[in-house]
């Protein structure tokens, strides 16, 4: 079912049942081969442009939630950029100034061991 006819649907009193896609978001995907979008700063300049939880919003209903990668969070091997952008920022080598001073960074997480692990 098209997302514009659910309203009408459920004002009828009828149920939806959506089931998430498993596989492939619904996506807009420039071809940078095209002379329009061939500079990167171009497409740069779209993506930051573009509102995209107002196009979610304003095109589909609430059984279509916006996306986070051209993957279905649902599908397998999906990883949420979001999540790795943390992981790579808190990752980050111990900056030379800290080591200078005989500092550490903060630890991002801690592998718990049992005391007896080997």
């Amino acid at each position: 079912m098209q997302a514009y006819d659910e309203k009408q649907t459920t004002d009828q009193g009828f149920t939806i049942y959506a089931a998430p896609t498993r596989g492939v978001n619904d996506s807009l995907s420039f071809r940078p081969d095209n002379p329009l979008v061939s500079d990167l700063r171009v497409r740069q300049a779209l993506l930051h442009a573009t509102n995209a939880k107002q196009v979610v919003d304003t095109l589909f209903s609430a059984n279509y939630p916006q996306a986070t990668s051209a993957i279905a969070s649902s599908a397998a091997g999906y990883v949420n950029p979001q999540r790795q952008a943390n992981l790579r920022t808190r990752l980050r080598p111990t900056p030379y100034w800290m080591k200078r001073a005989g500092r550490r960074p903060p630890t991002a997480f801690a592998p718990k061991m049992a005391s007896g692990w080997r």
